[in-house]
């Protein structure tokens, strides 16, 4: 893990960022809430799309209609019947 931290440090000190000289003042707890507050915000203006969405969308779909060829061919019987 230290060569891990060291390699981030030379890869920020080449990129001329500066580095923390310690472990900062903010509370994990705090780090947390921010990042949930700022993702609460952000969140909203996302249109995400994941295979799962377009897989379950494509069963309704699919139910959907299934559904309607069979009200249909329903309607039609009945209407032959009479």
């Amino acid at each position: 893990m230290e060569q891990f931290a060291a390699s981030v440090n030379e890869f920020l000190t080449f990129r001329r960022y500066a580095l923390l000289p310690d472990k900062g003042k903010v509370s994990r707890e705090e780090a947390d809430r921010k990042a949930e507050e700022e993702y609460r915000l952000f969140n909203p203006t996302q249109r995400i799309d994941s295979d799962f969405d377009k897989e379950v969308r494509g069963l309704f779909d699919s139910e959907r209609e299934s559904y309607a060829r069979t009200r249909a061919n329903e309607v039609a019987d009945t209407r032959r019947t009479q």
